[in-house]
Formats: C-alpha cells, sequence, structure tokens
C-alpha cells in the first residue's frame, strides 16, 4: 500500500494523494486505509518513512560487506543516490521538501530523516578517522556539506538535468568525500 502511495507521489507531487485513489489502487476499503492512517498526511508520513526505512536496510547492508570505513562511506552514498529520471522514492522526498515550509509535521519528519542520515554519515567518518584511515578535521562539518552535495545533484538527476546521471552523482559526491577526508583521489 506504501508503494502505491509512493507512486502516486512520483506521477503527480503530494496533490496527487488522495485516500479514495489509494484505496482504489490497492484494493483496500477507503474507510479501513481511513482508520489505518485517518489522513493523506499521515499516509504520506508512514510512505516517506517506508522509504528511509529501505534507504537505511541498504545502507546496513552494505555497510557490513564493507571492509574498510571508506568502504562504508561509499555504501553510505550509494544507498541514496536516485536511480535516476523520475525515481519515485526520491521524488516522495522532493515533495516533502516542497510541503515542508507549508506544514511543520512534514518539515519535522524531513529535519529527523536528515539528522539521522548526517548523524550515520559523521559516525562513520569519525570512525574512519579514529582509525586513521581518515584524515579530517570537522567530521560533523564533512558529513554535512556531503548531505548537502548528494542532495542538490540527487534533485538534478531526478529532475533530469543533462548530464545529472546517478553515476555521475556518486562519482562526484564520493570525489568531494576523499578529498575532505585527506585520501588521494580515485584512479
Amino acid at each position: 500500500m506504501l508503494d502505491a502511495v509512493i507512486a502516486a507521489v512520483a506521477s503527480g507531487g503530494y496533490d496527487a494523494i488522495t485516500l479514495r485513489s489509494i484505496a482504489a489502487e490497492t484494493g483496500m476499503s477507503p474507510a479501513r486505509l481511513s482508520y489505518h492512517f485517518g489522513t493523506k498526511k499521515r499516509l504520506f508520513l508512514a510512505a516517506l518513512e517506508h522509504v528511509e526505512v529501505r534507504a537505511n536496510r541498504e545502507a546496513d547492508d552494505s555497510m557490513r560487506a564493507a571492509r574498510s570505513h571508506w568502504q562504508r562511506v561509499a555504501g553510505m552514498v550509494a544507498a541514496v543516490t536516485p536511480d535516476g529520471v523520475g525515481d519515485p522514492e526520491w521524488q516522495i522526498w522532493l515533495a516533502a521538501f516542497y510541503q515542508a515550509p507549508y506544514d511543520p509535521d512534514i518539515a519535522a519528519v524531513l529535519a529527523t530523516s536528515t539528522r539521522r542520515y548526517r548523524d550515520r554519515l559523521e559516525a562513520v567518518i569519525r570512525a574512519g578517522a579514529d582509525s586513521g584511515e581518515f584524515v579530517v578535521r570537522a567530521p560533523r562539518e564533512t558529513a554535512t556539506i556531503a548531505a548537502a552535495a548528494l542532495d542538490g545533484l540527487a534533485i538534478e538527476c531526478v529532475a533530469g538535468v543533462p548530464g545529472a546521471t546517478p553515476a555521475r552523482v556518486r562519482r562526484l559526491v564520493l570525489r568531494l568525500l576523499r578529498r575532505e577526508l585527506g585520501l588521494p583521489p580515485a584512479r
């Protein structure tokens, strides 16, 4: 059902979500959907959380397989890089960014999600610095800059800006991180 919400947002933005259309898409009755979620906003927030959980699961899997802190950082970047133009999971984030100035509940969820990602990235960077793998003065600032660069480039990718491919997004963010972490350029 939450995938139906994600698809609705991908096809028409936040305004495309209606309890009736999601109920029809999933075969649920509108009354049952209303009972479980109550409002369009709560349904949207549940879908947003669903997307975040999936991205975290992908990042966790990548980090478990990593042999170095750099591989963990790269895995975190890869986990949230969009798949390309119109990526439905990124479109729900774009809808949240758009709605946040008008809705304090969405703004709060977005702020919490953003903080969690930056905190996780900072923790991996800090662990890499503590182990001697990275040379970084300000892990928090580095995580913030990298997350902001990733967000900006991801928006270009999802919007279809020419040249803003998923591979380029990853490459540019990882190049930035290599510099910030005191690592040599990738070959």
